[in-house]
């Protein structure tokens, strides 16, 4: 992931072990690498029109706007700071295409005109996920489609339940029966 480095430049508060690892390979750390893989294929990189819910500070939207630089990109976040990070970087690093707003996932205020809709590891902290997934739908077009990429209820046997509940996941994540 090229925007990893470019990421780097403008979080001064990650611990030095995360910016090293970054400068050595290009990647501010795997969980996302590894994200960015399994869900990049599904994304239409010619759209005129993404919505992103949780984007944090943009790792995957800056992505997104790199390979699609006429595509509007609007990125929401809970988290005024990143809002703001993400902001500045959009400038600094000149995306145009991309704009950061500060909204819930539980009460976007969107109406069908979004080609498509990214939640890359979001709904896992939201508390009314099925409204979130519902406001989602109701962004698209209707042809839209959304990209989904949720942990599964394992997750916890892996990362421990100290880890989900540090990071904000309000449950241990969804079986496919549980998505559909």
């Amino acid at each position: 992931m090229a925007f990893g480095l470019i990421l780097l430049k403008h979080i001064k508060y990650l611990p030095i072990q995360t910016r090293i690892f970054g400068r050595l390979f290009g990647i501010l750390e795997f969980h996302s690498h590894f994200r960015w893989i399994a869900i990049n294929k599904y994304i239409d990189f010619s759209a005129p029109r993404t919505l992103e819910i949780g984007a944090c500070s943009g790792l995957m939207t800056f992505e997104v706007a790199r390979r699609n630089p006429h595509g509007i990109i609007i990125a929401t976040e809970l988290e005024q700071h990143h809002v703001d990070l993400g902001n500045e970087i959009a400038k600094q690093e000149k995306f145009s295409n991309v704009t950061f707003v500060r909204q819930s996932a539980e009460n976007l205020e969107v109406d069908g005109q979004f080609d498509q809709a990214l939640s890359i590891d979001v709904i896992e902290h939201v508390l009314d996920d099925k409204r979130a997934l519902e406001i989602l739908h109701q962004a698209l077009k209707p042809q839209g489609k959304i990209i989904l990429s949720v942990p599964t209820p394992h997750y916890p046997d892996v990362f421990g339940h100290t880890y989900a509940d540090s990071i904000g996941h309000v449950r241990d994540g969804y079986e496919i029966a549980d998505l559909k």
